[in-house]
């Protein structure tokens, strides 16, 4: 088992290196785009529309720590999309296991998340606030994330095959979930009724909620019974139907592509 999960690290960080090859900066891509989008944020939010701290939290923090557990669900999420066509010449070979692919391009874009993480504690640190053992939750829910994004990849994967305008309808739908989630705002500031029931069902709000409770708030996540029921229960639910749905489609992958 250590040596399969040793290959499968292995392929992962291949699968990194390999969608910057040729770049000059290589990986340092992975991670320009979230510190340019902070830096605007930051711009934005605390210099033009003057916001203070959120829930005592400089507002900065407060957004990264759930912008950056987003980013990795969107990277994901858009790597496992096309990972078939991508991988075309190994789909079509009968003995490889096809039903790895999508794992690995949520395991390379967790590779990225995880040092994305460090950055998060360091400007935690940055801002006074005390080293807690709930801050290890972090991996908790960053385990969270990935079994989301894994459920949801395998169905978008198969899919894509057969309906290649997929593509643009996830990059599409993402960026509706961007500001469906408490990202950029905070749920406090909706009042009860339909719409907050509504948004607290969104499963990436568990993740971005929990992100927050264990570095801000530290609040323990064996606490949130029915939540953890709720998310689970989807979570697991779109696993196994991802990957009946690719089960099912496998045989016809290698014809359309």
């Amino acid at each position: 088992m250590r040596k399969g999960f040793r290959l499968y690290l292995q392929l992962a960080a291949n699968d990194l290196r390999l969608r910057y090859a040729g770049s000059v900066l290589g990986v340092l891509w992975a991670f320009a785009l979230p510190a340019v989008t902070l830096l605007i944020f930051r711009f934005v939010f605390e210099e033009g529309f003057r916001n203070g701290p959120v829930r005592s939290v400089p507002y900065l923090l407060w957004f990264a720590s759930a912008y950056i557990p987003w980013t990795f669900f969107c990277d994901a999420i858009s790597q496992e999309c096309g990972c078939l066509a991508e991988y075309g010449s190994l789909v079509r070979k009968m003995d490889f296991p096809v039903g790895l692919l999508p794992a690995v391009k949520a395991g390379a874009s967790l590779l990225v998340h995880t040092v994305l993480v460090a950055v998060l504690f360091g400007m935690a640190l940055a801002a006074d606030l005390s080293p807690s053992v709930s801050w290890l939750q972090l991996f908790y829910y960053e385990a969270a994330g990935f079994f989301l994004a894994l459920g949801l990849g395998y169905f978008s994967s198969a899919v894509t095959v057969f309906f290649r305008d997929n593509i643009s309808l996830t990059s599409l739908l993402l960026q509706a979930g961007f500001w469906a989630t408490p990202i950029v705002w905070d749920l406090e500031s909706v009042s009860g009724g339909p719409v907050r029931r509504v948004l607290e069902h969104n499963p990436f709000f568990y993740v971005t909620e929990g992100y927050r409770d264990s570095l801000l708030g530290g609040k323990p996540f064996w606490e949130k019974g029915g939540q953890n029921l709720y998310f689970w229960s989807l979570s697991l639910g779109l696993l196994l139907a991802g990957g009946a749905v690719f089960a099912r489609l496998r045989p016809f992958f290698a014809d359309e592509l």
